[in-house]
């Protein structure tokens, strides 16, 4: 089943990005060539958007914040690990890491050059609402640009893709729900026949939970930066020690997840104190996992730890999903 998610988000991917790719050398004529889009920025005042990564217009620490925000998730995130626990062998998972992060830092590019592109059509040609909401340049150059037909079909394909690495992290919240958190709870396994049912209650629970975070950003970027920063930095620091720091403890682990959880809520939701981390760090992610990492460090040294082998916590993990090793 899982096999089967991976390749429908190949596919969907090379189609998404040969899209990308017809959008960006059909839309910078259509905006009039490179020089136009340069003037029609700079005239904007947006001219540090031209700049390496829009470094002129974020500064180098809001650069380095959504670098941060985008990297830090791939630990925390349950579908990477996913990933990594079905491939072939250690290499594989390697090779195909390495090489969708090169994939990915070529491919941002695209969707910066599109932006900027829409920009420059929508301000020559008066469409505000576009100019206003760059959630909109997407949508506007593939239809503007490609035609009604050829738009929405590479509309559809990328909301698809989107849609598809969704329920990837729905399998992968619901199995850790059930397999993990559910035995820890009750103290038992659940039965073969409710497995059904509660995982359509989980995944409804998830989908409310992911619509409610959404009501905390304005826009994509915001989500991103706000949202995915001030959640998941918790997680992916718990993760992290967990492999690479021998003396952390399962306490450790928890006080990191639930002080990140309680930075994240308390900058979503207290206007001063998201102020205050916008001013000093123009994101939450960075300061959280600093917050999370000197919860984990503190509480893991005033605990004891039980020192085991790799071989004796694959059983320990195999034994608490009620599996025999």
């Amino acid at each position: 089943g899982y096999l089967a998610v991976v390749w429908t988000d190949f596919v969907q991917l090379m189609i998404l990005l040969a899209g990308f790719v017809v959008i960006v050398i059909v839309a910078i004529p259509a905006a009039g060539g490179w020089d136009t889009i340069q003037a029609t920025m700079e005239a904007a005042g947006k001219g540090g958007n031209l700049t390496f990564y829009g470094i002129g217009a974020m500064g180098v620490m809001g650069v380095v914040s959504l670098i941060y925000t985008i990297f830090i998730p791939c630990f925390g995130t349950p579908t990477y690990r996913m990933r990594i626990y079905t491939s072939k062998d250690d290499k594989s998972a390697n090779r195909a890491l390495l090489r969708s992060s090169g994939l990915l830092l070529v491919f941002s590019m695209f969707p910066a050059i599109i932006g900027m592109a829409a920009f420059t059509i929508a301000t020559n040609t008066g469409a505000d609402g576009v100019v206003a909401n760059p959630d909109y340049a997407f949508a506007y150059v593939a239809t503007i640009v490609l035609g009604p037909v050829l738009g929405l079909f590479f509309m559809i394909a990328g909301l698809s893709a989107t849609m598809s690495s969704g329920d990837s992290d729905a399998i992968a919240g619901v199995t850790i729900l059930i397999q993990d958190i559910y035995p820890k709870v009750t103290g038992k396994e659940l039965p073969d026949d409710k497995v059904g049912t509660w995982s359509r209650i989980g995944v409804v629970l998830m989908l409310t939970m992911a619509f409610c975070a959404t009501l905390f950003a304005k826009d994509v970027m915001g989500y991103i930066s706000n949202v995915i920063g001030s959640i998941i930095p918790g997680v992916s620091v718990a993760m992290i020690l967990g492999v690479m720091w021998k003396r952390v403890t399962w306490q450790g682990g928890l006080a990191s997840i639930f002080s990140g959880l309680i930075f994240g809520v308390l900058f979503l939701a207290v206007a001063s104190f998201r102020e205050a981390i916008v001013g000093a760090f123009t994101g939450p992610a960075i300061p959280a996992s600093l917050v999370a990492l000197a919860f984990a460090v503190v509480v893991s040294l005033c605990t004891h730890n039980e020192q085991l082998s790799e071989d004796e916590r694959m059983r320990l993990v195999i034994e608490g999903r009620g599996k025999k090793a």
